[in-house]
């Protein structure tokens, strides 16, 4: 069996706020997201 390894980096949302929804239900976003030096490592 092959194990496959990454990295998912940690994601800081610094701001989210819904404006609406669209015609089909989803929400309309404004958000401003950085991704930090930490993460945690996956195995699969």
């Amino acid at each position: 069996m092959t194990t496959v390894e990454d990295q998912a980096p940690a994601k800081i949302n610094l701001y989210l706020h819904v404006n609406g929804r669209r015609a089909d239900r989803y929400h309309l976003l404004d958000n401003l997201a950085v991704f930090a030096d930490a993460a945690d490592g996956l195995r699969a």
